[in-house]
């Protein structure tokens, strides 16, 4: 008696077939999906074999590029693109960076075969320098008030700005921070320096700091003003001075008519006598005794 396959064993083997079967379909599949990787257009929106790289990442003005080129063995040929033109003679890995601004679009082609592949860069912002600095007077003195200059530049050709930061015996203050330091904010012998630091729009630069100047002495200055004409018996002037240093100040006459004295406070007496009228010359001088001199002269006249 032959004996017929049950009905649950048709519906196994059938269930066995479909899954092979699917198996089978989904590795073609995989396949196809490998295949795509390695075949998509290049330089558009598929991908490509070839990998290409610019050097410097961030160019400035006058560097000079270079492309590097992965995936590929055979020889290649490159073409050079700027703001969208193409560079005649431009057809090796390397471009100079001559002849660039600051914002410029350059892009490179590569191509070997059938495969072709684009990259761009934008030229960037070049950061300024500082060239020169320059404080006047180069030998300042308390009361004087000192100016620092700046003189940058910048291949971009952006507008700079200078930051200032004047350094008194080591220390920096938040307040002097402009190119003009007032001569109350030093005194004889301190030690002064400045730091400038230029900037553009996009990135800071440099910085320079000026060699130390000492300030030096303060000359004493007479500021009083001696009467031009006398008449009477007894002549009396007040010699008035101001030293920036505070220093107490000697007076002498280096010229003056016969009996005029002065003293210590600097206070001039004369007393006048018959014989005395006419014009007569008077010359002062104050000295600090740190070196520090100044004079006073004027004619005097007496009339009797």
């Amino acid at each position: 008696m032959i004996k017929h396959p049950g009905r649950s064993f048709i519906i196994s083997m059938m269930l066995l077939c479909f899954i092979v079967f699917a198996a089978g379909c989904t590795g073609d599949k995989e396949e196809n999906k490998d295949a795509d990787r390695s075949s998509g257009p290049s330089g558009g929106t598929g991908t490509s074999a070839i990998s290409l790289r610019i050097l410097p990442h961030s160019p400035r003005v006058g560097q000079e590029l270079q492309v590097t080129v992965k995936g590929v063995a055979r020889s290649l040929s490159y073409e050079w693109q700027h703001n969208g033109e193409e560079i005649p003679g431009a057809l090796s890995p390397t471009l100079a960076g001559t002849g660039f601004i600051k914002g410029d679009e350059v892009v490179v082609t590569v191509s070997t075969g059938a495969e072709r592949a684009s990259l761009g860069i934008v030229i960037g912002n070049t950061p300024p320098l500082i060239k020169s600095v320059t404080v006047l007077p180069q030998s300042p003195r308390r009361g004087t008030s000192v100016r620092a200059s700046a003189e940058g530049e910048d291949v971009d050709g952006d507008f700079l700005h200078f930051d200032y930061q004047w350094i008194i015996n080591g220390q920096e203050s938040l307040l002097n921070i402009f190119s003009r330091l007032s001569g109350k904010e030093f005194e004889r012998g301190d030690s002064v320096s400045v730091r400038v630091r230029v900037s553009d729009d996009e990135a800071v630069g440099n910085s320079y700091t000026t060699p130390v100047f000492v300030v030096a002495n303060a000359h004493p200055e007479i500021i009083s003003r001696p009467p031009q004409a006398f008449q009477g018996w007894g002549y009396l002037y007040q010699v008035e001075v101001e030293d920036p240093d505070g220093d107490v100040v000697g007076f002498r006459l280096l010229e003056a008519p016969e009996g005029m004295e002065i003293d210590s406070g600097g206070m001039i007496t004369w007393e006048i006598r018959k014989g005395s009228a006419g014009n007569h010359s008077v010359e002062i001088e104050v000295d600090d005794g740190r070196g520090g001199v100044d004079t006073q002269r004027y004619e005097l006249n007496i009339g009797i």
